[in-house]
């Protein structure tokens, strides 16, 4: 804050706000299906999958590093399982967090029990547990934690999960599979320092300075300089600038300066960066009229690069327990009992209002300094808002609106504004228009999947079969294809159709089938952000498979598998194929059990695969001299497809 004394006098705090959020993950590495997550562990119960952390010392939750073998290829006994991480970037080198070890029964201390490494930094506590229930421990996880609170930039470096198993006879051979997942930290703006230079004299000297900067005289010109510790914002963050009005008791006014000198950020070590910028202004006559309560007094702060004159709108998830949280994307949950709400105000030609707020024509009893919903908008959404009649000019009047989450859908990912017009201050006591817009983005979890079965030695080549409980019978060297037909959402590009089957061995869970002849079919929209994926496979009967029992049929089972977010269609909702396989000549020597099996298999082939929420919600603060109508309104916009690391924007006639 600077003040100057052609006169100042209110020490209003300078704040840096950030615009631009833009969060990253890398993973590398031959996994062979292990798995490592980040987990955000809340106090108040659950947890939040997620691939960044922001740094926050009054957080009480927990964050926690994860490893999972149990989607590990052809595993027979885990031998060592470790939790490493870099102890800094740019070192190649990984260092043990945490150790399990299933190899040295001799060592009570270690002998299947988690073990924080003795490199391990302070701070960490070591989580996980073996699986005794299963002879591979394919149960097993291993990991690390600590509290959210004692997170810092030097915690976002690579972090890998480390395998060594064996696999499965005759060779029992010893195979490593690693994953890795960078941790993304992002740190907000803190301290800002300033500086004021005299550029009248015969240099630029700089002056000394406690409240109130003296005597300066018109004419005269003056240079200050805002130095902010932006985070770990590089390239985002933006310093700006307000200015006191003429007019005793006005809010500080946006300044811009044609000379301003923005500074580049430079790196403080780690995630954090220091940026200076710079205006100047010239002492007025108009400056040495102000009186004591209003000086001359100019500060730094950031918004957003938009033509918003301070205008705000935010997504919120107001949440059925209480409280909400600001987010940028939602998922769609049909289940979900919170509610959206965006507090916009919007009018152009391509949107359509949802909600208004006027203050001009107080003979309108229905609609003055009233909340009102459009006559455009649908039923399904709810006005919210009030108009602030504390301030003479209104400026703590909100607007916006409200849904169920769990009426979320596609169409509801599109763009929303706010509209303000509003009064300058005299004398001259102009119309000035504020515009801000946020794009909403859905995510739709994938949904139904349906299964189909070809017999491929039939003379037709390749012919369909009716599908029931149990498919067949096939004789031993018949081939067979399974299709599986998947709603995977909104997720194209990244969702995957993954395979499991029966093993020889009764009782045993389903393992992963991976074939090289398998079909993997290309996302087809079927309108807005949903998409349709078919993948097969195709299976040669054996005699071991005719040697089954009842109990142990061949079986088969296809889910959806979204790697992104460790999603994977749950198991009551999966497509599962059943088959009775015969020798030739014979018949199986326990066909009579036949209807036994799987009696909660769909005869028709079609499951409902879970759906979860996301986070949505917002609020706007309207900072002005007088209100006078603000408008909710909404972007039509056309079906959009989503790419990794890209936004586009749905539209709709």
């Amino acid at each position: 804050m600077f003040k100057f004394v052609l006169n100042i006098k209110m020490d209003l705090p300078v704040s840096v706000i950030i615009f631009v959020l833009c969060c990253g993950m890398l993973i590398y590495g031959q996994d062979n299906g292990l798995q490592i997550d980040f987990q955000r562990i809340l106090e108040a119960g659950g947890s939040q999958s997620i691939d960044h952390i922001q740094v926050d010392s009054s957080s009480t939750d927990t964050f926690q590093v994860m490893c999972r073998v149990n989607s590990v290829n052809q595993l027979f006994r885990i031998n060592t399982l470790r939790t490493q991480y870099k102890t800094s970037a740019n070192t190649p080198d990984f260092t043990d967090l945490t150790i399990l070890q299933n190899v040295d029964n001799a060592n009570a201390d270690t002998y299947q029990k988690p073990v924080l490494a003795s490199g391990a930094g302070s701070g960490w506590t070591v989580e996980g547990s073996f699986d005794t229930t299963n002879s591979n421990g394919r149960d097993s996880t291993l990991g690390v934690s600590r509290p959210v609170s004692s997170i810092a930039c030097s915690n976002a470096v690579e972090y890998r999960c480390h395998l060594t198993y064996t696999k499965p006879g005759p060779d029992y051979n010893t195979a490593t599979g690693m994953k890795l997942k960078e941790l993304d930290v992002k740190v907000l703006p803190t301290t800002i320092t300033r500086n004021v230079y005299n550029m009248s004299g015969l240099g630029s000297f700089p002056i000394t300075f406690v409240n109130m900067i003296e005597p300066f005289y018109v004419g005269q010109t003056v240079k200050m300089e805002c130095s902010a510790n932006i985070g770990s914002y590089n390239g985002t963050a933006q310093i700006r600038w307000l200015k006191s009005n003429l007019v005793a008791g006005s809010p500080l006014a946006p300044y811009y300066s044609p000379d301003a000198v923005v500074g580049d950020a430079q790196a403080m070590g780690n995630c954090v960066y220091q940026q200076a910028d710079s205006v100047t202004y010239n002492m007025t006559a108009k400056d040495a009229g102000r009186t004591a309560e209003n000086t001359t007094e100019e500060g730094g702060s950031d918004s957003a690069t938009t033509a918003d004159n301070g205008l705000q709108i935010d997504f919120q998830r107001i949440l059925e327990a209480g409280g909400s949280q600001t987010i940028e994307q939602i998922q769609v949950d049909n289940s979900s009992t919170d509610t959206i709400q965006y507090k916009t105000s919007a009018n152009a030609p391509d949107f359509t209002d949802l909600a208004f707020l006027q203050n001009v024509d107080d003979t309108n009893g229905d609609t003055y300094q009233k909340p009102v919903l459009a006559s455009g908008a649908d039923s399904s959404w709810t006005v919210e808002g009030r108009f602030d009649t504390t301030s003479s000019n209104g400026r703590e009047s909100t607007l916006g609106v409200s849904r169920l989450v769990s009426s979320i859908t596609c169409s509801n990912a599109v763009e929303y504004r706010c509209d303000l017009s509003y009064t300058m201050p005299g004398p001259e006591y102009s119309s000035e228009t504020g515009i801000i817009s946020n794009e909403l983005d859905v995510q739709v979890l994938p949904t139904t999947i349906t299964r189909n079965v070809y017999n491929m030695s039939s003379l037709s080549s390749s012919l369909p079969i009716a599908l029931s409980d149990l498919i067949g019978p096939f004789y031993v060297g018949q081939s067979v294809k399974m299709e599986c037909s998947a709603n995977i959402g909104s997720y194209n590009g990244t969702a995957q159709i993954r395979w499991l089957k029966s093993n020889i061995v009764p009782g045993s869970p389903l393992a992963p089938y991976y074939i090289p002849d398998a079909v993997i079919g290309d996302p087809q929209s079927t309108g807005n952000c949903i998409y349709q994926q078919t993948d097969s496979v195709t299976y040669n009967m054996t005699a071991q498979d005719a040697a089954r029992t009842a109990e142990n049929r061949l079986h088969f089972q296809c889910y959806v598998y979204i790697p992104s977010m460790n999603w994977e269609t749950p198991e009551d909702h999966r497509q599962n194929f059943k088959f009775i396989v015969y020798s030739r000549g014979k018949t199986s020597h326990d066909d009579t059990n036949d209807t036994d099996f799987d009696k909660e298999s769909s005869s028709t082939g079609t499951v409902t695969g879970g759906v979860f929420g996301g986070v949505v919600g917002g609020v706007v603060v309207v900072a002005a001299v007088v209100v006078a109508v603000l408008i909710i309104s909404r972007r039509y916009q056309f079906p959009c497809m989503q790419t990794p690391g890209t936004k586009v924007t749905l539209r709709r006639p």
